[in-house]
Protein backbone atom coordinates (compact mmCIF):
# COMPACT_ATOMS: atom_id res chain seq x y z
CA UNK A 1 0.00 0.00 0.00
CA UNK A 2 1.35 3.70 -0.70
CA UNK A 3 1.90 6.28 1.82
CA UNK A 4 -0.76 8.20 -0.12
CA UNK A 5 -3.41 5.91 0.29
CA UNK A 6 -2.10 4.88 3.59
CA UNK A 7 -2.26 8.42 4.89
CA UNK A 8 -6.09 9.14 3.02
CA UNK A 9 -7.58 5.94 4.94
CA UNK A 10 -6.19 7.14 8.34
CA UNK A 11 -7.22 10.59 7.67
CA UNK A 12 -11.07 9.84 6.37
CA UNK A 13 -11.36 7.44 9.40
CA UNK A 14 -10.11 10.07 11.86
CA UNK A 15 -12.57 12.90 10.14
CA UNK A 16 -15.53 10.32 10.23
CA UNK A 17 -14.51 9.86 13.92
CA UNK A 18 -14.08 13.21 14.68
CA UNK A 19 -17.34 15.00 12.44
CA UNK A 20 -19.36 11.94 14.35
CA UNK A 21 -18.29 13.33 17.89
CA UNK A 22 -18.49 16.90 17.24
CA UNK A 23 -22.34 16.69 15.77
CA UNK A 24 -23.32 14.19 18.62
CA UNK A 25 -21.55 16.89 21.15
CA UNK A 26 -22.95 20.05 19.41
CA UNK A 27 -26.15 18.01 19.47
CA UNK A 28 -26.20 17.64 23.40
CA UNK A 29 -25.29 20.87 24.00
CA UNK A 30 -27.29 22.59 21.70
CA UNK A 31 -29.99 20.70 23.12
CA UNK A 32 -29.12 21.85 26.80
CA UNK A 33 -29.01 25.23 25.37
CA UNK A 34 -32.17 25.29 23.55
CA UNK A 35 -34.16 23.57 26.66
CA UNK A 36 -32.66 26.04 29.06
CA UNK A 37 -33.56 28.95 26.98
CA UNK A 38 -37.09 27.64 26.79
CA UNK A 39 -38.10 27.18 30.18
CA UNK A 40 -36.55 30.64 30.93
CA UNK A 41 -38.34 32.49 28.04
CA UNK A 42 -41.62 30.98 29.91
CA UNK A 43 -40.02 32.26 33.23
CA UNK A 44 -39.21 35.34 32.19
CA UNK A 45 -42.74 35.73 30.51
CA UNK A 46 -44.49 34.67 33.99
CA UNK A 47 -42.65 37.10 35.79
CA UNK A 48 -44.01 40.06 33.09
CA UNK A 49 -47.71 39.09 33.68
CA UNK A 50 -47.49 38.86 37.34
CA UNK A 51 -45.61 41.99 37.41
CA UNK A 52 -48.48 43.36 35.44
CA UNK A 53 -50.92 41.92 37.84
CA UNK A 54 -49.11 43.34 40.52
CA UNK A 55 -48.97 47.06 39.59
CA UNK A 56 -53.13 46.47 38.53
CA UNK A 57 -53.64 45.50 42.29
CA UNK A 58 -51.46 48.16 43.40
CA UNK A 59 -53.26 51.10 41.16
CA UNK A 60 -56.51 49.43 42.43
CA UNK A 61 -55.56 49.96 45.86
CA UNK A 62 -54.80 53.78 45.37
CA UNK A 63 -57.92 54.47 43.87
CA UNK A 64 -59.49 52.85 47.39
CA UNK A 65 -56.83 55.06 49.38
CA UNK A 66 -57.90 58.52 47.33
CA UNK A 67 -61.43 57.75 47.71
CA UNK A 68 -61.58 57.42 51.15
CA UNK A 69 -60.58 60.60 52.06
CA UNK A 70 -63.57 62.34 49.47
CA UNK A 71 -65.15 64.95 51.15
CA UNK A 72 -68.42 63.33 50.25
CA UNK A 73 -67.55 60.15 52.06
CA UNK A 74 -68.27 62.27 54.95
CA UNK A 75 -71.86 61.76 53.96
CA UNK A 76 -71.83 58.58 56.27
CA UNK A 77 -72.80 60.55 59.25
CA UNK A 78 -76.43 61.35 57.95
CA UNK A 79 -76.52 57.70 56.05
CA UNK A 80 -75.77 59.65 52.96
CA UNK A 81 -80.11 60.53 53.13
CA UNK A 82 -79.42 62.92 49.74
CA UNK A 83 -78.13 59.98 47.95
CA UNK A 84 -75.06 62.07 46.89
CA UNK A 85 -71.75 59.41 48.07
CA UNK A 86 -74.34 56.57 46.13
CA UNK A 87 -74.20 59.15 42.91
CA UNK A 88 -70.34 59.21 43.60
CA UNK A 89 -69.67 55.56 43.83
CA UNK A 90 -72.11 54.60 40.81
CA UNK A 91 -70.69 57.57 38.64
CA UNK A 92 -67.09 55.66 39.45
CA UNK A 93 -68.57 52.59 38.76
CA UNK A 94 -69.35 53.77 35.25
CA UNK A 95 -66.22 55.53 34.95
CA UNK A 96 -64.45 52.47 35.30
CA UNK A 97 -65.92 50.85 33.09
CA UNK A 98 -66.59 47.29 34.66
CA UNK A 99 -62.72 47.22 36.25
CA UNK A 100 -65.23 47.13 39.44
CA UNK A 101 -68.02 44.37 40.45
CA UNK A 102 -69.51 47.31 43.15
CA UNK A 103 -68.33 49.83 44.99
CA UNK A 104 -69.50 50.17 48.70
CA UNK A 105 -69.49 52.04 51.83
CA UNK A 106 -70.70 51.18 55.46
CA UNK A 107 -71.02 51.81 58.94
CA UNK A 108 -68.87 51.30 61.39
CA UNK A 109 -71.71 47.83 62.28
CA UNK A 110 -71.11 46.97 58.55
CA UNK A 111 -74.78 48.36 57.55
CA UNK A 112 -74.25 48.98 53.53
CA UNK A 113 -75.36 53.08 53.44
CA UNK A 114 -74.32 53.80 49.75
CA UNK A 115 -73.27 51.43 46.69
CA UNK A 116 -72.62 51.64 43.17
CA UNK A 117 -75.86 48.88 43.00
CA UNK A 118 -78.62 49.84 44.83
CA UNK A 119 -79.60 46.25 45.90
CA UNK A 120 -76.54 46.28 47.75
CA UNK A 121 -78.11 49.06 49.96
CA UNK A 122 -79.16 47.92 53.73
CA UNK A 123 -77.73 44.46 53.81
CA UNK A 124 -74.80 43.71 56.68
CA UNK A 125 -71.14 42.79 55.84
CA UNK A 126 -69.43 40.13 57.92
CA UNK A 127 -65.93 41.17 58.98
CA UNK A 128 -63.49 39.00 57.53
CA UNK A 129 -59.48 38.41 58.21
CA UNK A 130 -57.73 40.01 55.27
CA UNK A 131 -55.38 38.67 53.25
CA UNK A 132 -52.85 41.32 53.36
CA UNK A 133 -53.17 44.58 54.63
CA UNK A 134 -50.36 47.98 54.18
CA UNK A 135 -50.23 51.59 54.22
CA UNK A 136 -50.49 54.03 51.13
CA UNK A 137 -50.91 57.59 51.96
CA UNK A 138 -51.76 57.62 55.37
CA UNK A 139 -54.49 54.82 54.63
CA UNK A 140 -54.53 51.27 55.66
CA UNK A 141 -55.82 49.46 52.99
CA UNK A 142 -57.05 45.36 53.36
CA UNK A 143 -57.33 42.99 50.88
CA UNK A 144 -60.81 40.78 52.10
CA UNK A 145 -60.33 37.29 50.55
CA UNK A 146 -62.12 36.09 47.54
CA UNK A 147 -64.79 34.23 48.95
CA UNK A 148 -66.48 37.37 51.00
CA UNK A 149 -67.85 39.26 47.82
CA UNK A 150 -68.05 35.65 45.70
CA UNK A 151 -65.18 35.24 44.09
CA UNK A 152 -64.23 39.63 43.57
CA UNK A 153 -61.30 40.48 45.18
CA UNK A 154 -61.88 43.45 47.45
CA UNK A 155 -60.05 46.13 49.08
CA UNK A 156 -61.04 47.58 51.60
CA UNK A 157 -60.31 51.60 53.70
CA UNK A 158 -61.92 52.97 56.78
CA UNK A 159 -63.64 56.35 55.47
CA UNK A 160 -62.36 58.80 58.57
CA UNK A 161 -63.90 62.43 59.65
CA UNK A 162 -61.91 65.36 60.15
CA UNK A 163 -61.11 64.59 63.97
CA UNK A 164 -59.81 61.47 62.61
CA UNK A 165 -62.99 59.40 64.33
CA UNK A 166 -64.36 56.52 61.88
CA UNK A 167 -67.34 56.45 59.75
CA UNK A 168 -66.80 53.44 58.44
CA UNK A 169 -65.55 51.67 55.25
CA UNK A 170 -64.83 51.94 51.78
CA UNK A 171 -65.09 48.68 49.96
CA UNK A 172 -64.40 48.36 46.05
CA UNK A 173 -64.56 44.82 44.61
CA UNK A 174 -62.65 44.03 41.88
CA UNK A 175 -63.79 42.02 38.94
CA UNK A 176 -61.52 39.27 37.96
CA UNK A 177 -62.10 39.55 34.52
CA UNK A 178 -59.43 42.34 34.70
CA UNK A 179 -56.90 39.76 35.33
CA UNK A 180 -58.05 37.24 33.10
CA UNK A 181 -57.50 39.82 30.44
CA UNK A 182 -53.22 40.37 31.29
CA UNK A 183 -53.51 36.33 31.24
CA UNK A 184 -55.31 36.83 27.61
CA UNK A 185 -52.44 38.53 26.75
CA UNK A 186 -50.38 35.27 26.65
CA UNK A 187 -53.07 32.72 26.04
CA UNK A 188 -55.45 34.80 23.70
CA UNK A 189 -58.46 33.45 23.14
CA UNK A 190 -58.08 29.97 22.51
CA UNK A 191 -56.42 30.20 19.32
CA UNK A 192 -52.86 30.31 20.15
CA UNK A 193 -50.83 27.62 21.83
CA UNK A 194 -49.82 28.84 25.14
CA UNK A 195 -52.00 29.49 28.43
CA UNK A 196 -51.43 31.24 31.83
CA UNK A 197 -53.15 30.36 34.85
CA UNK A 198 -53.21 32.50 37.81
CA UNK A 199 -53.29 30.55 41.55
CA UNK A 200 -53.66 32.39 44.58
CA UNK A 201 -51.04 31.75 47.73
CA UNK A 202 -52.92 28.41 48.95
CA UNK A 203 -52.43 26.86 44.98
CA UNK A 204 -56.09 27.25 44.03
CA UNK A 205 -57.27 28.48 40.47
CA UNK A 206 -58.16 32.35 40.60
CA UNK A 207 -58.32 32.54 36.65
CA UNK A 208 -57.50 30.76 33.88
CA UNK A 209 -56.56 31.60 29.82
CA UNK A 210 -56.56 29.86 26.37
CA UNK A 211 -57.55 26.16 26.16
CA UNK A 212 -57.91 26.16 30.08
CA UNK A 213 -61.13 28.31 30.05
CA UNK A 214 -64.10 27.16 30.23
CA UNK A 215 -62.71 23.76 31.50
CA UNK A 216 -61.57 24.27 34.66
CA UNK A 217 -63.00 26.22 37.05
CA UNK A 218 -61.76 28.81 39.64
CA UNK A 219 -61.15 27.15 43.20
CA UNK A 220 -59.70 24.09 42.02
CA UNK A 221 -56.69 22.86 43.72
CA UNK A 222 -53.48 23.13 40.55
CA UNK A 223 -51.99 19.57 41.80
CA UNK A 224 -55.70 17.92 40.71
CA UNK A 225 -55.00 19.61 37.39
CA UNK A 226 -51.55 18.35 36.00
CA UNK A 227 -48.70 15.33 36.58
CA UNK A 228 -45.15 16.08 36.11
CA UNK A 229 -43.39 13.36 34.01
CA UNK A 230 -39.78 13.26 31.90
CA UNK A 231 -39.81 13.99 28.37
CA UNK A 232 -36.44 14.83 26.04
CA UNK A 233 -34.92 14.68 29.14
CA UNK A 234 -37.02 18.02 30.16
CA UNK A 235 -39.42 18.26 33.13
CA UNK A 236 -43.08 18.30 31.23
CA UNK A 237 -46.56 18.18 32.38
CA UNK A 238 -49.61 15.93 31.45
CA UNK A 239 -52.64 18.49 31.88
CA UNK A 240 -56.10 16.45 32.67
CA UNK A 241 -58.57 18.95 31.66
CA UNK A 242 -56.70 18.73 27.88
CA UNK A 243 -55.99 15.31 27.06
CA UNK A 244 -55.66 15.96 23.78
CA UNK A 245 -51.98 17.08 24.32
CA UNK A 246 -49.38 14.53 25.09
CA UNK A 247 -47.48 17.20 27.14
CA UNK A 248 -46.60 20.64 28.33
CA UNK A 249 -43.88 22.67 29.98
CA UNK A 250 -44.66 25.16 32.31
CA UNK A 251 -42.78 28.07 33.58
CA UNK A 252 -44.18 30.05 36.93
CA UNK A 253 -43.15 32.97 38.62
CA UNK A 254 -44.72 34.38 42.21
CA UNK A 255 -45.66 37.69 42.91
CA UNK A 256 -43.18 39.98 44.52
CA UNK A 257 -45.76 43.17 44.85
CA UNK A 258 -45.16 46.40 43.92
CA UNK A 259 -43.83 49.88 45.34
CA UNK A 260 -45.76 49.59 49.06
CA UNK A 261 -48.32 46.83 47.91
CA UNK A 262 -46.80 43.41 49.41
CA UNK A 263 -48.70 41.29 46.68
CA UNK A 264 -50.88 38.53 47.71
CA UNK A 265 -48.81 35.63 47.71
CA UNK A 266 -50.24 34.52 44.48
CA UNK A 267 -48.41 33.09 41.49
CA UNK A 268 -48.38 32.37 37.38
CA UNK A 269 -48.10 29.48 35.05
CA UNK A 270 -47.54 29.76 31.62
CA UNK A 271 -48.34 26.74 29.94
CA UNK A 272 -46.76 25.43 26.56
CA UNK A 273 -47.65 22.31 24.28
CA UNK A 274 -44.25 20.10 24.23
CA UNK A 275 -44.74 19.39 20.40
CA UNK A 276 -44.87 22.67 19.57
CA UNK A 277 -41.90 23.75 21.98
CA UNK A 278 -39.72 21.24 21.40
CA UNK A 279 -40.29 20.68 17.90
CA UNK A 280 -36.76 23.32 17.16
CA UNK A 281 -34.99 19.78 19.00
CA UNK A 282 -36.22 18.09 15.82
CA UNK A 283 -35.13 20.61 13.37
CA UNK A 284 -31.78 20.86 14.90
CA UNK A 285 -31.48 17.28 14.64
CA UNK A 286 -31.92 16.93 11.34
CA UNK A 287 -29.70 20.13 10.99
CA UNK A 288 -26.98 18.56 12.33
CA UNK A 289 -27.62 15.37 10.39
CA UNK A 290 -27.04 17.12 7.24
CA UNK A 291 -24.23 18.89 8.56
CA UNK A 292 -22.64 14.97 9.27
CA UNK A 293 -23.28 14.22 5.27
CA UNK A 294 -21.19 17.45 4.28
CA UNK A 295 -18.20 16.99 7.11
CA UNK A 296 -17.99 13.09 6.18
CA UNK A 297 -17.67 14.65 2.04
CA UNK A 298 -15.91 16.82 2.58
CA UNK A 299 -13.27 14.61 4.96
CA UNK A 300 -12.67 12.58 2.09
CA UNK A 301 -12.01 15.17 -0.15
CA UNK A 302 -9.53 17.12 2.61
CA UNK A 303 -7.87 13.35 2.88
CA UNK A 304 -7.40 12.99 -0.54
CA UNK A 305 -5.90 16.28 -1.03
CA UNK A 306 -4.04 16.11 2.37
CA UNK A 307 -2.24 12.83 1.02
CA UNK A 308 -1.27 13.69 -1.83
CA UNK A 309 0.31 16.96 -0.46
CA UNK A 310 2.38 15.24 1.94
CA UNK A 311 3.01 12.03 -0.39
CA UNK A 312 4.05 14.32 -3.51
CA UNK A 313 6.42 16.16 -1.52
CA UNK A 314 7.72 12.67 -0.24
CA UNK A 315 8.17 11.28 -3.53
CA UNK A 316 9.90 14.49 -5.37
CA UNK A 317 12.29 14.24 -2.02
CA UNK A 318 13.06 11.00 -2.18
CA UNK A 319 13.72 11.31 -6.77
CA UNK A 320 16.00 13.77 -5.64
CA UNK A 321 18.18 11.73 -3.50
CA UNK A 322 18.78 9.11 -5.60
CA UNK A 323 19.98 11.25 -8.59
CA UNK A 324 21.75 13.24 -5.88
CA UNK A 325 25.94 13.02 -6.18
CA UNK A 326 28.65 15.04 -4.53
CA UNK A 327 30.50 16.89 -7.30
CA UNK A 328 27.14 16.77 -9.58
CA UNK A 329 25.36 20.38 -10.18
CA UNK A 330 21.65 19.06 -8.90
CA UNK A 331 19.91 22.06 -6.91
CA UNK A 332 17.74 21.53 -4.41
CA UNK A 333 14.57 21.31 -5.56
CA UNK A 334 11.71 23.97 -3.94
CA UNK A 335 9.35 21.66 -2.75
CA UNK A 336 6.38 22.81 -0.94
CA UNK A 337 4.35 20.88 1.40
CA UNK A 338 3.14 21.08 4.99
CA UNK A 339 5.30 22.49 7.08
CA UNK A 340 6.79 19.43 8.46
CA UNK A 341 8.22 18.74 5.03
CA UNK A 342 9.25 22.09 4.20
CA UNK A 343 11.30 21.69 7.30
CA UNK A 344 12.71 18.04 6.23
CA UNK A 345 13.85 20.05 2.83
CA UNK A 346 15.52 22.91 4.73
CA UNK A 347 17.09 20.16 7.09
CA UNK A 348 17.80 17.99 4.03
CA UNK A 349 19.27 21.62 2.08
CA UNK A 350 21.35 22.62 4.85
CA UNK A 351 22.35 19.01 5.45
CA UNK A 352 24.01 19.16 2.12
CA UNK A 353 25.35 22.46 2.79
CA UNK A 354 27.13 21.62 5.55
CA UNK A 355 28.79 18.63 3.38
CA UNK A 356 30.20 21.41 0.80
CA UNK A 357 31.26 23.61 3.75
CA UNK A 358 33.03 20.78 5.37
CA UNK A 359 34.47 20.41 1.71
CA UNK A 360 35.51 23.53 1.68
CA UNK A 361 37.24 23.61 5.33
CA UNK A 362 38.82 20.62 4.36
CA UNK A 363 40.35 21.97 1.89
CA UNK A 364 41.35 24.91 3.84
CA UNK A 365 42.36 22.83 6.64
CA UNK A 366 44.48 21.29 3.94
CA UNK A 367 46.10 25.16 2.94
CA UNK A 368 46.50 25.72 6.40
CA UNK A 369 48.86 22.36 6.85
CA UNK A 370 50.65 23.54 3.67
CA UNK A 371 51.25 27.38 4.78
CA UNK A 372 52.45 25.49 8.08
CA UNK A 373 55.45 23.10 5.98
CA UNK A 374 56.24 26.24 4.29
CA UNK A 375 56.24 28.54 7.27
CA UNK A 376 58.80 25.40 9.28
CA UNK A 377 60.67 25.42 5.85
CA UNK A 378 60.64 29.58 5.28
CA UNK A 379 61.08 30.27 9.23
CA UNK A 380 64.63 27.46 8.80
CA UNK A 381 65.64 28.03 5.60
CA UNK A 382 64.79 32.01 4.37
CA UNK A 383 65.24 33.68 7.94
CA UNK A 384 69.29 33.39 8.05
CA UNK A 385 69.97 34.05 4.49
CA UNK A 386 67.51 37.03 4.70
CA UNK A 387 68.96 38.46 8.16
CA UNK A 388 72.35 37.81 6.45
CA UNK A 389 71.17 39.99 3.04
CA UNK A 390 69.88 42.85 5.54
CA UNK A 391 73.13 43.35 6.96
CA UNK A 392 75.16 43.08 4.33
CA UNK A 393 72.66 45.74 2.43
CA UNK A 394 72.90 48.01 5.67
CA UNK A 395 76.58 47.68 5.66
CA UNK A 396 77.06 49.10 1.74
CA UNK A 397 74.93 51.65 2.13
CA UNK A 398 76.96 53.29 5.28
CA UNK A 399 79.94 53.25 1.87
CA UNK A 400 81.15 56.57 1.74
CA UNK A 401 82.01 56.04 -1.94
CA UNK A 402 78.82 53.92 -2.64
CA UNK A 403 77.40 55.53 -6.32
CA UNK A 404 73.51 56.71 -6.08
CA UNK A 405 73.03 53.66 -7.99
CA UNK A 406 74.52 51.59 -5.62
CA UNK A 407 72.33 53.33 -2.59
CA UNK A 408 68.96 52.49 -4.78
CA UNK A 409 69.95 48.99 -5.00
CA UNK A 410 71.05 48.66 -1.85
CA UNK A 411 67.56 50.26 -0.62
CA UNK A 412 65.64 47.70 -3.08
CA UNK A 413 67.54 45.14 -1.33
CA UNK A 414 66.32 46.23 2.59
CA UNK A 415 62.68 46.76 1.45
CA UNK A 416 62.08 43.39 -0.24
CA UNK A 417 63.96 41.31 2.57
CA UNK A 418 61.21 43.52 5.23
CA UNK A 419 58.70 42.52 2.66
CA UNK A 420 59.84 38.56 2.48
CA UNK A 421 60.09 38.81 6.30
CA UNK A 422 56.91 40.11 6.81
CA UNK A 423 55.91 37.06 4.52
CA UNK A 424 57.47 34.47 6.65
CA UNK A 425 55.97 36.27 10.07
CA UNK A 426 52.46 36.08 8.08
CA UNK A 427 53.20 32.40 7.30
CA UNK A 428 54.05 31.94 11.19
CA UNK A 429 51.28 33.40 12.32
CA UNK A 430 48.71 31.67 10.40
CA UNK A 431 50.01 28.66 10.75
CA UNK A 432 50.90 28.33 14.35
CA UNK A 433 48.78 31.55 15.92
CA UNK A 434 49.40 32.39 19.55
CA UNK A 435 46.21 31.75 21.73
CA UNK A 436 44.10 34.48 22.61
CA UNK A 437 45.23 36.23 26.58
CA UNK A 438 42.24 37.74 27.69
CA UNK A 439 42.07 40.86 29.44
CA UNK A 440 39.28 43.71 30.10
CA UNK A 441 39.10 46.48 27.21
CA UNK A 442 37.53 49.47 26.07
CA UNK A 443 36.62 49.59 22.53
CA UNK A 444 37.76 53.33 22.17
CA UNK A 445 41.55 52.25 23.11
CA UNK A 446 41.87 50.15 20.66
CA UNK A 447 39.73 52.24 17.94
CA UNK A 448 42.02 55.09 19.19
CA UNK A 449 45.46 52.79 18.89
CA UNK A 450 44.18 52.01 15.12
CA UNK A 451 43.48 55.29 13.87
CA UNK A 452 46.65 56.62 15.14
CA UNK A 453 48.43 53.85 13.20
CA UNK A 454 47.35 54.59 10.12
CA UNK A 455 47.19 58.11 10.15
CA UNK A 456 49.68 58.24 7.83
CA UNK A 457 48.69 56.54 5.61
CA UNK A 458 44.94 57.33 5.20
CA UNK A 459 46.63 61.15 5.05
CA UNK A 460 48.79 60.43 2.07
CA UNK A 461 45.71 58.70 0.15
CA UNK A 462 43.38 61.46 1.04
CA UNK A 463 40.86 58.58 2.77
CA UNK A 464 38.32 59.77 5.34
CA UNK A 465 37.98 57.42 8.34
CA UNK A 466 35.46 58.05 10.53
CA UNK A 467 34.82 56.22 13.77
CA UNK A 468 30.87 56.15 14.66
CA UNK A 469 29.09 53.72 17.40
CA UNK A 470 29.07 53.17 20.85
CA UNK A 471 32.55 53.30 22.32
CA UNK A 472 32.16 53.49 25.73
CA UNK A 473 31.73 49.54 27.55
CA UNK A 474 34.08 47.10 28.55
CA UNK A 475 34.37 43.51 26.68
CA UNK A 476 36.61 40.50 27.39
CA UNK A 477 39.44 40.23 24.49
CA UNK A 478 42.83 40.01 23.56
CA UNK A 479 43.55 43.73 22.94
CA UNK A 480 46.86 42.43 20.20
CA UNK A 481 44.93 40.28 18.47
CA UNK A 482 41.99 42.80 18.13
CA UNK A 483 44.37 45.74 16.84
CA UNK A 484 45.64 43.11 14.35
CA UNK A 485 42.05 42.28 13.17
CA UNK A 486 41.47 45.72 12.77
CA UNK A 487 44.09 46.86 11.18
CA UNK A 488 44.05 43.93 8.76
CA UNK A 489 40.39 44.56 7.77
CA UNK A 490 41.40 48.58 7.29
CA UNK A 491 44.26 47.93 5.15
CA UNK A 492 42.54 45.78 3.58
CA UNK A 493 40.02 48.44 2.61
CA UNK A 494 43.01 51.39 2.02
CA UNK A 495 44.19 48.88 -0.60
CA UNK A 496 40.85 48.84 -2.54
CA UNK A 497 39.26 52.38 -2.07
CA UNK A 498 40.56 54.83 -4.50
CA UNK A 499 41.97 58.51 -3.50
CA UNK A 500 39.44 60.47 -1.62
CA UNK A 501 37.63 57.27 -0.69
CA UNK A 502 35.39 56.65 2.30
CA UNK A 503 35.90 54.13 4.90
CA UNK A 504 33.85 53.77 8.17
CA UNK A 505 34.55 52.05 11.48
CA UNK A 506 31.13 51.59 13.22
CA UNK A 507 30.91 49.37 16.81
CA UNK A 508 27.84 48.78 18.65
CA UNK A 509 27.54 47.60 22.18
CA UNK A 510 24.92 44.87 23.02
CA UNK A 511 24.11 42.87 26.23
CA UNK A 512 26.08 39.93 25.13
CA UNK A 513 27.78 40.88 22.04
CA UNK A 514 30.13 43.13 20.46
CA UNK A 515 29.31 44.10 16.77
CA UNK A 516 31.81 45.88 14.60
CA UNK A 517 31.47 46.88 10.93
CA UNK A 518 34.48 48.32 9.12
CA UNK A 519 32.63 49.48 5.17
CA UNK A 520 34.31 50.88 2.41
CA UNK A 521 32.60 52.11 -1.12
CA UNK A 522 35.79 50.91 -3.31
CA UNK A 523 34.58 48.15 -5.30
CA UNK A 524 33.24 45.85 -3.28
CA UNK A 525 33.25 42.27 -3.19
CA UNK A 526 30.86 39.99 -5.55
CA UNK A 527 28.74 37.60 -3.81
CA UNK A 528 30.20 34.51 -5.76
CA UNK A 529 33.52 35.47 -3.49
CA UNK A 530 31.56 35.94 -0.03
CA UNK A 531 32.35 32.33 1.17
CA UNK A 532 35.78 32.49 -0.86
CA UNK A 533 37.20 35.13 0.76
CA UNK A 534 38.78 33.86 4.22
CA UNK A 535 40.27 30.78 2.24
CA UNK A 536 44.30 30.38 2.60
CA UNK A 537 45.86 32.26 -0.70
CA UNK A 538 42.71 33.37 -1.88
CA UNK A 539 43.31 37.24 -3.10
CA UNK A 540 42.28 39.84 -5.53
CA UNK A 541 44.45 42.25 -5.41
CA UNK A 542 48.06 41.31 -7.47
CA UNK A 543 51.06 40.85 -5.13
CA UNK A 544 49.27 39.52 -2.29
CA UNK A 545 49.57 36.57 -1.10
CA UNK A 546 45.74 35.71 0.70
CA UNK A 547 46.24 35.27 4.36
CA UNK A 548 45.10 38.89 6.07
CA UNK A 549 42.01 37.62 6.01
CA UNK A 550 42.79 34.46 6.73
CA UNK A 551 44.42 35.61 9.73
CA UNK A 552 41.63 37.95 10.99
CA UNK A 553 39.22 34.56 10.63
CA UNK A 554 41.18 32.56 12.93
CA UNK A 555 41.48 35.33 15.41
CA UNK A 556 37.87 35.77 15.64
CA UNK A 557 36.96 32.42 15.77
CA UNK A 558 39.66 32.17 18.72
CA UNK A 559 37.42 34.69 20.33
CA UNK A 560 34.13 32.66 19.79
CA UNK A 561 32.82 35.00 17.93
CA UNK A 562 31.85 35.41 13.81
CA UNK A 563 32.96 37.57 10.80
CA UNK A 564 31.06 37.63 7.45
CA UNK A 565 31.79 40.12 4.51
CA UNK A 566 29.02 42.04 2.61
CA UNK A 567 28.06 44.93 0.71
CA UNK A 568 28.03 48.44 2.64
CA UNK A 569 25.97 51.15 1.84
CA UNK A 570 28.15 53.06 -0.82
CA UNK A 571 28.19 49.44 -2.90
CA UNK A 572 31.52 48.54 -1.36
CA UNK A 573 32.45 45.69 0.65
CA UNK A 574 31.38 45.85 4.16
CA UNK A 575 33.11 43.15 6.57
CA UNK A 576 30.94 42.91 9.92
CA UNK A 577 32.20 40.18 12.88
CA UNK A 578 30.83 39.83 16.58
CA UNK A 579 32.80 39.25 19.54
CA UNK A 580 31.04 37.83 22.83
CA UNK A 581 31.49 40.84 25.57
CA UNK A 582 32.56 38.40 28.37
CA UNK A 583 34.05 34.96 27.30
CA UNK A 584 32.30 31.67 27.87
CA UNK A 585 28.90 33.66 27.58
CA UNK A 586 28.65 33.55 24.07
CA UNK A 587 25.47 31.34 23.75
CA UNK A 588 22.27 32.73 22.68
Amino acid sequence: MTIQRSLMLAFTGISVLVALVVTLLSFLYMRQILLGHIETQLERQAVRIMGQIDMTLFERSANVATWSRLQVMKDLRTRDLDKRLSALLRDLHQGYGGVYQVLLATDTKGEILASSDPRWIGRHLTRHDPIVHFHFGGQTIEVMPLSVFGGGLAFQSDIEAEDGARLGQLYAVLNLAELRRLLEQVGGDGATSQMAVLLDRDGRVVAVSGALRGKVAAGTPWGEIWQAMEKNGIRVYRLRPLPELAAVVAGEAAGNGYRVFPGLGWRVVLIAPAAEVLAPLNRLWLSLALFFAFALLASVILSYWVARRIARPLAQLTEFTRRYRPDSAIEIPRIEGVREIKALNRAFGDMIRHLARSRRDLVRASKLAVVGEMAAIMAHEVRTPLGILRSAAEMLRREANLSPAGREMTQFILSETDRLGNLVNTLLECARPRPPRFCPCEPKVLFDRVVELLRTKTARKGVDLSVTGELDGILECDPDHLVQVLLNLLLNALQHVSEGGRIELNSRLEERWWRVWVCDDGPGVVPEMWERIFDPFFTRREGGVGLGLTVVQQIVQAHGGEIEVGESRWGGACFHFRLPRIQGASDE
